[in-house]
């Protein structure tokens, strides 16, 4: 529960000080970084 509050400020921060190209591709690449991060924990 924490994690994933977190993961959604700082997310929602780094778009509303990024422009808008920026923020989709923050955005977008959300998913990408979760299965990064996740193989390298369960490695």
């Amino acid at each position: 529960m924490i994690g994933n509050t977190l993961s959604i400020v700082t997310q929602e921060t780094g778009t509303l000080h990024a422009s808008a190209q920026a923020a989709s591709v923050i955005t977008a690449a959300t998913p990408t970084f979760m299965v990064i991060f996740a193989w390298l924990l369960l490695k």
